[in-house]
């Protein structure tokens, strides 16, 4: 990758982190992504799932909980 190319990649990621009106969240998410995403945006982890792969039943599963959890 090119010097230009970083740059440009880098001029991406903090507009996009200009745009967050919150940057105190968690993603879920049934694969790493959590772990590119976060990075990417410069902001601190906060999932609990960062770097775990989860099956597709499972993921929703523990989605359904935690929205359960969080609706009471």
């Amino acid at each position: 990758m090119s010097r230009n190319d970083l740059l440009n990649k880098n001029s991406r990621n903090d507009k996009r982190k200009q745009r967050l009106k919150n940057e105190n969240f968690t993603i879920l998410a049934s694969k790493c992504a959590e772990g590119v995403i976060y990075p990417k945006l410069g902001l601190k982890f906060l999932s609990t799932t960062i770097n775990l792969w989860f099956k597709t039943s499972d993921f929703l599963n523990s989605a359904l909980l935690i929205k359960k959890k969080t609706q009471n």
